[in-house]
């Protein structure tokens, strides 16, 4: 998992303040698809944000105590990006799950489905984000990007 110093900005965003609750996911899906679809992401890359905006959300409900948080979807030259800032201080982790437990997969998950993903800690909590490639055609690999196949909360990379 990689840190950043500050979320980029973008003209192409779309972006929503929000009280994470468990029973809204799947609206938050739903609007993600339709942000992404628009921005021009294809398939594959409104999957990776969907799946993407399920975990964070979820991780956000289940883990952090204030639920206000700031959901942002953008294109950042070929790459879809998804954030989700909440108030909580602490980094996310990303384990190798269990094989026979019933969470902790998510993060991991998304790390194998994204070529980036990462967190950037703010004096009011931190944004949590995910890159794709926008779509098919304009792919990024991991290595053009500069990202580190290896690393995690525990030993992050800096961009």
């Amino acid at each position: 998992m990689n840190v950043a110093a500050q979320p980029p900005r973008t003209d192409y965003q779309h972006s929503w303040p929000l009280l994470a609750a468990r029973h809204d996911i799947g609206e938050w899906r739903h609007k993600v698809g339709i942000a992404a679809r628009a921005l021009g992401a294809d398939h594959d890359a409104v999957h990776v944000a969907r799946l993407g905006v399920t975990e964070l959300l979820g991780n956000v409900c289940k883990h952090v105590a204030e639920p206000q948080c700031q959901l942002v979807v953008a294109v950042e030259g070929e790459v879809l990006c998804v954030r989700l800032f909440d108030r909580s201080h602490e980094a996310p982790r990303v384990t190798t799950p269990d094989h026979l437990a019933e969470s902790g997969r998510g993060l991991w998950l998304l790390r194998e489905l994204a070529f980036d993903i990462g967190y950037t800690l703010t004096t009011g909590g931190k944004w949590v984000w995910l890159h794709c490639a926008l779509n098919a055609g304009t792919a990024v690999s991991r290595a053009a990007h500069g990202c580190d196949l290896g690393s995690s909360s525990t030993t992050p990379s800096r961009r």
